[in-house]
């Protein structure tokens, strides 16, 4: 029987199990698909440079759009959080109000950043793993928003 499974997995290369495909499916409310791709990762262990499945801020950002097919939204490949500031910024795209759920949060003037759940809330990779917690509630300093528009996509 093992021999026939075996034999079976390697006829059929293309077939994978991903735990993203749910999050991908949801294309239909590109917002709700960022929000559940984030959320699918909170408990993951940090990792400096990671991209999962264990995460930096920036890694944790990128996985997430890379999961929903709306990486374009943040420049289509991965960048640092003061990247994405600068990126944004140019094309003036950040702001320190108007908080849409699926929009960036940056901390610190480009040294973290999070997914923006909204309510308040955002999902990012702090030294301790990927975590809940409100806007305010880092020992750095809010900065701004970036607008990602995926909200203007599913209206």
């Amino acid at each position: 029987m093992a021999v026939a499974v075996a034999v079976f997995l390697a006829l059929a290369p293309s077939l994978r199990i991903d735990a993203a495909s749910p999050v991908t499916q949801n294309a239909a409310d590109p917002v709700q698909a960022v929000l559940d791709a984030a959320r699918s990762h909170l408990g993951a262990p940090y990792r400096y440079g990671g991209t999962g499945p264990r995460f930096d801020c920036s890694g944790l950002v990128f996985r997430v759009f890379e999961e929903t097919g709306q990486l374009s939204r943040i420049g289509g490949r991965r960048r640092t959080a003061a990247q994405l500031l600068r990126y944004f910024r140019a094309r003036g795209l950040a702001s320190a109000s108007d908080g849409r759920p699926g929009d960036l949060v940056i901390y610190n003037n480009g040294t973290h950043v999070g997914v923006y759940l909204g309510d308040g809330e955002v999902i990012s990779a702090i030294n301790v793993g990927v975590r809940k917690h409100g806007l305010h509630r880092l020992t750095i300093p809010f900065t701004v928003f970036l607008h990602t528009h995926l909200a203007r996509m599913g209206t």
